[in-house]
C-alpha cells in the first residue's frame, strides 16, 4: 500500500553529508499554459515584416524604412493574415505580441510594425516585453560570443581580436532581465525614436510580469543534454548506433569471444539506453577520436574508466573487467540516501548503510529486489522534507515520485515543490520505530 502525502516544508541544508547509493534489479528510472509568443526576430510576425524587405541587407533594416506608407501597409496586411491564423489555432486571448529592446536596428523596425499593428487592431492589451536568454548571468557574455564565433567559422580561421572587448560593444545582452533592467535598456536603445510610447511599453512590461506570476504554472527549464546529431549514422537510432559501435569495438579490442565481456556490455548498454545516454557516448567517442589525432591521451580519468562501453569505443584505454572497476560508480539507476535512512526489506526496516550486496529490498508495490551494488560518496547539500509528522533527508539528486497538477512524475529532490505530494509507503508512515524515516519510492 502507498499514498501521496502533501509536502509541508522544504529546507535546503548547506553541509556535507555521506550519501549511500544502492543499485537494485529492474529499477524504475525516470507553448506554456496555452500562451503563444511569436519568438523574437525569428518568429512568424517578424518573418512577415522582413519578407517585404528581402533585398535590404540585415544591417540596413532600419525603422525609417516604414516611413514608406505603401510598404508599411503591405507589412501590416501580411502580419494580420498570420495573426488571424494564430488566433484561430489557440484563441485571441492566448496570442501575445512580443517586443524586445536591444541595439539591433532590425529589432526597432519590427517593434514599430508590431506596435502599430497592436494599436490598429485594439491589441495593446496583448503586448508583452521579453528578453532572449542565451546565458544566465550578464558576465557570461564573452563565453557566448566565443561560442557564436566558433559556430559560424572554421576554428583555423578564428581570430580572437574579432570578439567584442566589452559588454558595451554588444548588439544584444542575452540574459534574463527584471523590469527595471528592461526599462533601462528600453531608454538606452530607443533614443530619438518617436514612434515609441512610454505608457504602452510600461504597460507591456507590467503585463509580462502579471502573466508570469498569475497565469503560468511552475515551469522548470529544460536541463537535458544538447548533443550533436551528426554522430548518429543515417537510418539508425542513437541506441542502435551505440550497440553497433560497441560490437565493432569488441572485435577491435579482441574481446568478442569472451562471454563475461559480452554480458557486461549488455548490462551497461541497458542502463545507458534507459537513462538516454547513448548519444552522449557516441559524442564522446567522436571527440576523443579527434583529440587522439592531435595530442597524447591518458588511459582514463575518474569513474568513466569503469565503463566497458567507454573502453571498447576507445574513449578510455583501461580494461574495467581486468581491474574489477564497477560501471555503477560511473552510471547507475541508484537513489542517493543518507546513511541512517531506513529501507524496507522483507524482514523489516534496515539502515541503508548496513545493506550488503545480495540483500533484498522492497519499494512501493513491487516485489522484493536484490541489491546488486552499494556505494558511499559525499553530497555538498542535503534537502529536508517535512511531510505530515515525518521528516525525510536526502541528497539533491535523490529521485522522488510526486503528484503535481494531478500527474504522477519522478523528480530530483532539488526540484520538489512545496505544493507537491510525495509518494510514501503506508507501512513506513505508521511504523513507531521509524518516526523520521525516508522510504524508497517505488
Amino acid at each position: 500500500m502507498s499514498e501521496f502525502v502533501e509536502v509541508v516544508e522544504i529546507e535546503e541544508l548547506d553541509h556535507v553529508e555521506d550519501v549511500y547509493d544502492i543499485t537494485v534489479e529492474d529499477n524504475h528510472n525516470f507553448f506554456a499554459n496555452g500562451l503563444l509568443v511569436h519568438n523574437c526576430l525569428g518568429g512568424p510576425l517578424c518573418y512577415d515584416i522582413f519578407e517585404q524587405l528581402q533585398k535590404v541587407p540585415f544591417e540596413e533594416l532600419k525603422y525609417t524604412l516604414l516611413d514608406d506608407s505603401a510598404l508599411f501597409e503591405r507589412v501590416l496586411t501580411s502580419m494580420g493574415n498570420t495573426y488571424d491564423k494564430l488566433s484561430d489555432a489557440v484563441g485571441r486571448e492566448n496570442v501575445c505580441l512580443e517586443i524586445q529592446f536591444n541595439k539591433l536596428s532590425a529589432q526597432h523596425l519590427a517593434n514599430r510594425a508590431i506596435l502599430e499593428f497592436a494599436k490598429r487592431n485594439s491589441l495593446t492589451d496583448r503586448l508583452v516585453v521579453t528578453c532572449d536568454s542565451h546565458y544566465s548571468r550578464p558576465e557570461h557574455w564573452k563565453e557566448r560570443e566565443i561560442y557564436k564565433k566558433l559556430g559560424w567559422l572554421n576554428y583555423q580561421s578564428f581570430d580572437p581580436n574579432s570578439l567584442p572587448k566589452s559588454p558595451e560593444e554588444l548588439k544584444c545582452e542575452l540574459y534574463p532581465k527584471n523590469a527595471p533592467q528592461i526599462w533601462d535598456t528600453y531608454r538606452k536603445t530607443t533614443e530619438g525614436m518617436d514612434f515609441y510610447d512610454d505608457t504602452l511599453v510600461c504597460d507591456a512590461v507590467e503585463r509580462t510580469h502579471d502573466i508570469v506570476h498569475n497565469e503560468l504554472s511552475d515551469i522548470q527549464p529544460d536541463r537535458s543534454m544538447k548533443l550533436p546529431s551528426y554522430v548518429i549514422p543515417e537510418g539508425m537510432t542513437e541506441d542502435k548506433a551505440l550497440v553497433e559501435a560497441c560490437k565493432e569495438g569488441l572485435v577491435w579490442r579482441g574481446l568478442d569471444g569472451k562471454p563475461e565481456y559480452i554480458e557486461r556490455l549488455k548490462y551497461e548498454l541497458k542502463i545507458i539506453r534507459d537513462k538516454k545516454f547513448s548519444n552522449y557516448f557516441l559524442t564522446m567517442k567522436a571527440i576523443l577520436d579527434i583529440a587522439r589525432e592531435n595530442m597524447l591521451l591518458g588511459p582514463g580519468r575518474g569513474s568513466a574508466a569503469g565503463a566497458l562501453v567507454a573502453y571498447v569505443l576507445g574513449i578510455t584505454n583501461l580494461d574495467p573487467v581486468e581491474y574489477e572497476l564497477p560501471f555503477e560508480r560511473f552510471m547507475n539507476p541508484h537513489r542517493c540516501l543518507l546513511p541512517g535512512t531506513l529501507v524496507m526489506t522483507p524482514g523489516g526496516h534496515r539502515k541503508i548503510e548496513d545493506l550488503q550486496e545480495g540483500d533484498m529490498v522492497v519499494g512501493g508495490s513491487t516485489e522484493p529486489r536484490k541489491v546488486l551494488k552499494t556505494f558511499r560518496s559525499k553530497s555538498k547539500k542535503t534537502y529536508r522534507f517535512h511531510v505530515g509528522e515525518n521528516i525525510f533527508e536526502c541528497s539533491p539528486n535523490h529521485l522522488w515520485i510526486v503528484r503535481r497538477d494531478g500527474e504522477d512524475i519522478e523528480v530530483q529532490a532539488q526540484h520538489v515543490l512545496e505544493t507537491d505530494e510525495l509518494l510514501l509507503l503506508n507501512t513506513c508512515l505508521h511504523d513507531e520505530d521509524s518516526k523520521n524515516v525516508q522510504t524508497m519510492p517505488k
